[in-house]
């Protein structure tokens, strides 16, 4: 699902997987060059329920701790805003904090936000153990919905613009069926006049 800009506040995932069962996708999160906020000089690296300067070790840790280290070790999502809105990376950054802690809670979460490209962007890497209870986070089409609802949400907080899915095109025959319908219900002034009409 990884692929081209995706506007103002969209929320995405998809890292592949070969870069999720390792440190090889957190490493990419803090890359330096990336994370660096000219304007304010901080590294934007934060982390929810873990430090997100030290997220793999903790993931890790609390994997062994409840005996879950197989499997998917982390998922990964990115949060994307167009370049053209005048939106700070601290803001961002401050947006990508908020989003976590709603999104995940229970679980650790490495938040990054990257500055190196025209668009701003928030990395998000969730332990798939609950330090909480030790079980594992299962993500279902629905909950990555509901994220995606929530990132919009807290985008329009911020006085930002979404991206508004466009609704599925109608196939055709379906779309003459419901004009037939339509006209027949204006034309008929009983039920067997509409049946008639539609006949």
């Amino acid at each position: 699902m990884r692929g081209k800009y995706n506007g103002n506040g969209k929320f995405y995932s998809g890292i592949p997987s070969k870069h999720q069962r390792n440190e090889s996708g957190i490493d990419y999160c803090l890359q330096q060059k990336k994370v660096a906020d000219a304007d304010s000089g901080r590294r934007l690296v934060s982390g929810v329920n873990c430090n997100g300067e030290n997220a793999f070790t903790e993931f890790m840790a609390t994997k062994t701790a409840h005996h879950k280290k197989c499997g998917m070790n982390f998922y990964h999502y990115v949060q994307s805003f167009s370049p053209s809105k005048s939106v700070t990376a601290e803001q961002v950054h401050e947006i990508c904090l908020a989003f976590a802690k709603k999104a995940w809670p229970g679980h650790e979460v490495l938040v990054t936000t990257h500055t190196d490209v025209a668009h701003l962007h928030n990395h998000f890497v969730v332990n798939t153990v609950s330090f909480v209870d030790g079980i594992k986070y299962y993500r279902s089409e629905k909950d990555y919905f509901a994220m995606q609802r929530e990132s919009d949400r807290l985008c329009r907080e911020y006085g930002l613009s979404v991206v508004e899915q466009p609704k599925a095109k109608e196939p055709a025959r379906y779309a003459r069926m419901r004009e037939a319908i339509d006209q027949a219900c204006e034309d008929a002034s009983t039920a067997e006049d509409f049946h008639r009409a539609l006949y």
